[in-house]
């Protein structure tokens, strides 16, 4: 009878080099990450058109104008709000497109459009 051949066994990887390192550097990488992630979560941009308002744990903390500002990761909560817009009501007459010379309205109704 023959015997069958180990060929098929799953190899141990636990006694690669990555393993070793990642082992050995396992709580160093750990800090580091969170580091890395804190950085990301704690830095945010308000567009030229918007503010901001700073909640630190749901109450108002300031308020922001445009650009790059920081924050405290995990404490701070920002919202924005949109705050440059043209709003036009027009009477008597309607703008088709924007390069399209305007012409008097043939409705009973007006709209209102939000150009932005």
């Amino acid at each position: 009878m023959e015997e069958k051949s180990n060929n098929n066994k799953i190899p141990d990887l636990t006694e690669t080099d990555l393993f070793k390192f990642l082992n050995k550097f396992k709580f160093p990488i750990i800090i580091i990450g969170l580091i890395a992630l804190l950085g990301y979560t704690s830095y945010y941009t308000i567009d030229a058109n918007e503010n901001g308002v700073v909640l630190r744990l749901g109450k108002y903390h300031t308020k922001v104008g445009p650009g790059l500002h920081f924050k405290m990761p995990l404490v701070d909560q920002v919202s924005t709000v949109k705050v440059d817009y043209l709003y036009k009501v027009e009477f008597g007459y309607e703008t088709l497109e924007a390069d399209i010379k305007t012409q008097y309205s043939t409705s009973n109704y007006f709209v209102i459009y939000d150009v932005s």
